[in-house]
């Protein structure tokens, strides 16, 4: 027999005898009674009975119908009934809609009134009712104006002047057309270099529309004189304006491909189509509500796109896009200087160069995606591609928080110089990945004068360069990650923290050998300028390692004046170039144990202690002949041996 969900027995079969069976029932929150009849056979005897379980009403409840409401863009009036036996009050309830009554006895009726929706987005909220003894929720949506229907617009919102229609050169063009008058009629355009005129003025709404595969054709250089080669380069359309004219656009791009079936268009076919399109366009102030619905890429598609438009401050609101191309967002808003929100990146799949440069140079960028969804690189990525989020948010000088960046699986370069001078940057994102590839964090955090504490650096094995100038003049550090990797590569701490003024303690470096044996290459030049110009460091962390490489320690303390002991050096055997100005300019260091037996590589003291200070201790062991001076011990210093 079906059992109701309410209804619980302890079991519904048994053997012959006599059987208790024990019946459970949950808490009946509705206002009518709940009734279940239970049979029971005896097969064998053909013997049956029956009992029948009734639960009584909660006359203390509270039920609402609907419980979801959902409203156009219009709005309009809808009711909810209340179903209860005691007094019950609305406890919340949405701005975007009023109610005639918030309070009641008993059974009784709601109207909600939605006026229009004048956002660019759905609008969500709850209506909450409570009694004393129970309460419910009604879930109300508004949807917004379907952007993605509509012809590309711009609406004049002050000045007059001219909208230009250019092209960047000679050789092509892209007809276009607009309209004035809601598309009752239209006027076709053709691009030329100093750009066809569209007259505007405020209050005016030009719609556009075209049938143009892309914006960006490609043409023969009339100057090639080889005609075994064919030269070619690329032209670009865009809108520019004249005047004082300032703008909103909206409506759907891809009314500029197809100009009668574009809105369920997904797809960009033609490498840079709408390349440079809103290039410098001064009279551009929002996009908001311009919808790019491409869910297919193409090579370029959008680079360029806004960059430039200074007077730009809010970009359209989603790149829905879940698999990138190359350069797809490559300098897409750069030097959008009055830009202040980002918009959101549906991305799970990035490709080389995808976002390279993407908000750089946005001085009023504060607003980005709490994080940036990725999950896996286009099948192309090979651990010599790179570049996928390089120079994303360089010199954003206003940005004080980075989007999370949850990615465990990296490629070369994917983060170099991602934040490089955003001087007002104080919340870095956590870095999860414990597998590194070459250049993977260089320069990443480069010139972020108010980052006061680093992200954890979990990685045991380094790639080339991974960590070269990460934190370079990161002037407000005060302490450093913790550093537990014991296999270093080629450049893997090169200048990691050289000029950090305020850094003060050094993280440890377990290191014991600095020579690979698994056939990369030996970590040269891996401690190099690690810490160059860290004028409060105090005192210089361990150095273990025993097995040096070429240019393993160069530069490493040069100009730190606040350490007065050196590390020990127990290498025994010293290689090219391997202490080349190591404590140069430390001039109140006045303490150094160097136990090398082996100084017969390629200069590995050259200037080593090049302006320490005029007096001090030199340990070295006993029988080893050493040269004075800046690249021996120095000069006036007492000299032991053991």
């Amino acid at each position: 027999m079906a059992i109701p969900n309410w209804l619980s027995l302890s079991q519904i079969s048994g053997n012959s005898g006599t059987t208790v069976i024990r019946v459970t029932a949950s808490t009946n929150s509705d206002l009518t009674t709940r009734m279940k009849e239970l049979n029971v056979y005896c097969d064998n005897i053909g013997l049956s009975g029956k009992t029948t379980v009734v639960q009584n009403p909660n006359n203390r409840g509270l039920q609402v119908n609907p419980n979801e409401i959902t409203a156009p863009i219009t709005g309009g009036t809808y009711t909810i009934r209340i179903i209860t036996n005691e007094s019950w009050r609305v406890v919340s309830f949405p701005s975007f809609v009023t109610l005639n009554t918030q309070s009641g006895t008993g059974m009784s009726v709601i109207t909600v009134t939605f006026g229009t929706n004048t956002f660019n987005y759905d609008l969500l909220g709850d209506i909450v009712i409570e009694t004393d003894y129970a309460s419910a929720t009604v879930q109300l949506t508004q949807k917004t104006r379907d952007y993605s229907s509509e012809y590309l617009a711009f609406e004049i919102t002050s000045g007059s002047g001219n909208i230009l229609w250019k092209i960047s050169g000679s050789g092509a063009y892209r007809d276009i057309e607009y309209s004035k008058n809601n598309g009752t009629t239209w006027t076709t355009v053709r691009s030329t270099y100093s750009g066809a005129q569209i007259p505007a003025s405020t209050g005016d709404i030009i719609l556009f529309r075209g049938n143009n595969n892309d914006y960006s054709p490609v043409v023969a250089d009339p100057n090639n004189n080889n005609s075994s080669v064919a030269y070619s380069y690329v032209l670009w359309c865009s809108f520019r304006s004249t005047g004082d004219i300032r703008l909103n656009i909206s409506g759907n791009i891809m009314s500029l491909i197809n100009s009668t079936d574009f809105t369920n268009l997904k797809t960009i076919s033609s490498d840079r189509c709408f390349y440079n399109l809103f290039n410098s366009f001064d009279a551009l102030v929002s996009a908001e509500n311009l919808v790019l619905p491409a869910t297919t890429l193409a090579t370029n598609c959008y680079e360029g796109m806004f960059a430039g438009s200074t007077n730009l401050v809010n970009p359209p609101l989603v790149l829905p896009a879940t698999e990138l191309k190359v350069n797809c967002y490559n300098y897409m808003f750069g030097d959008c200087t009055s830009l202040t929100t980002a918009p959101y990146i549906n991305a799970k799949k990035l490709a080389n160069g995808c976002c390279y440069d993407m908000f750089f140079r946005c001085t009023s960028l504060v607003n980005v995606q709490s994080s940036l969804p990725i999950i896996e690189y286009d099948d192309s990525f090979t651990t010599s591609t790179s570049g996928c989020f390089e120079r994303m948010f360089k010199n954003c000088t206003s940005l004080t928080t980075a989007p999370s960046l949850p990615a465990t699986t990296l490629r070369s370069k994917c983060y170099y110089e991602m934040f490089s001078d955003c001087t007002s940057l104080v919340n870095p994102p956590e870095l999860p990945a414990t597998t590194l590839v070459g250049d993977c964090y260089a320069y990443m955090f480069y010139g972020c004068s108010s980052l006061t504490t680093a992200p954890s650096l979990p990685a045991t094995t380094l790639a080339g360069s991974c960590y070269e100038r990460m934190f370079t003049d990161c002037t407000s550090l005060v302490t450093a990650p913790v550093l537990p990797a014991t296999t270093l590569s080629y450049k893997c701490y090169t200048a990691m923290f050289a000029r950090c003024t305020s850094l003060t303690t050094a993280p440890e470096l377990p290191a014991i050998t600095l020579v690979r044996t698994d056939g990369e290459v030996d970590a040269e030049y891996c401690y190099q300028s690690m810490f160059a110009n860290c004028t409060s460091l105090t005192t210089a962390p361990d150095l273990p390692a025993t097995t040096l490489s070429n240019n393993c320690y160069q530069n490493m303390f040069n100009g730190c004046t606040g350490i007065t002991t050196a590390p020990e050096l127990s290498a025994t055997a010293l290689t090219s170039y391997c202490y080349y100005q190591m404590f140069k300019g430390c001039s109140s260091l006045n303490y150094i144990k160097c136990l090398a037996r082996n100084l017969f590589a390629s200069s590995p003291l050259l200037d080593w202690v090049d302006g320490v200070a005029s007096s001090g201790t030199f340990v070295k062991a006993s029988g080893v002949s050493w040269s004075t001076g800046t690249s021996g011990i120095p000069n006036r210093w007492t000299v032991q041996e053991v």
